[in-house]
C-alpha cells in the first residue's frame, strides 16, 4: 500500500524548515566568504558575497511571512532563488571572461617551492613537476577552472532553480494550509 501524501500542514512545516536551513546557510556561507573576500581586497568577491547573503535574508523573510500566516511568503522565497541564481550566474559569466590562471599558478609555485625548500629537494616549478611545459600547464589550468565554473553554474540552475520551482509547486498547498491556522 502506498504512502498517503503529506497533509497541507505537513508540506508547510517541510517549506518552513527548508527555508529556515537555507537561508540561514545563505547567510552564514556567503556573507563569510564575502568578509573574507572583502578583507583580502576582492570588491567583486565581497559584493557577490554580500548580494547571496541578502538572498538569504529575502528567504528568510518569506519563512517571516508563511509563520505570520502571509500566503506572499511563497513569492518571497521563489524570488530568493531566482535571486540567488542571478547572482551566482553573474559571477561565473564575469570570472570567465576575466579569469586569469597566472596568479593562481604562481602562488601554487611559491607554495611548492617553499615545500620542496623545507624537504631538502630540488626545486622545481609544478609545470616541471608534471613534465609540462608552462603553456601548457596554464592551458590544462585554464581549461579546468573554466569546467568548474560552468559546472557549478549548471549545479547552481538545478539547485537554485529546482528550488524555486518546488517552493512555487508548494503554494497553493500552502496557501491551504494557511487557511486552516
Amino acid at each position: 500500500m502506498s504512502k498517503p501524501p503529506p497533509l497541507p500542514a505537513e508540506m508547510l512545516a517541510r517549506v518552513l524548515r527548508i527555508a529556515g536551513i537555507d537561508g540561514y546557510t545563505l547567510i552564514f556561507i556567503a556573507g563569510g566568504f564575502g568578509f573574507i573576500s572583502g578583507s583580502s581586497r576582492d570588491v567583486l568577491g565581497a559584493l557577490t558575497g554580500l548580494l547571496a547573503a541578502g538572498a538569504g535574508f529575502i528567504e528568510l523573510n518569506g519563512r517571516k511571512r508563511l509563520r505570520a500566516g502571509d500566503r506572499t511568503g511563497v513569492t518571497w522565497l521563489v524570488q530568493s532563488q531566482l535571486a540567488l541564481l542571478a547572482v551566482v550566474l553573474f559571477y561565473i559569466a564575469y570570472q570567465l571572461h576575466n579569469f586569469d590562471v597566472q596568479p593562481l599558478l604562481a602562488t601554487v609555485d611559491h607554495a611548492l617551492a617553499i615545500a620542496q625548500r623545507s624537504l631538502d629537494v630540488d626545486v622545481t616549478s609544478l609545470a616541471g613537476a608534471l613534465n609540462l611545459q608552462p603553456s601548457e600547464l596554464t592551458d590544462l589550468a585554464t581549461r579546468i577552472v573554466r569546467i568548474a565554473y560552468v559546472a557549478t553554474g549548471i549545479t547552481s540552475i538545478f539547485l537554485q532553480g529546482g528550488l524555486a520551482f518546488y517552493y512555487h509547486r508548494k503554494r497553493n498547498v500552502i496557501g491551504h494550509a494557511l487557511r486552516k491556522i
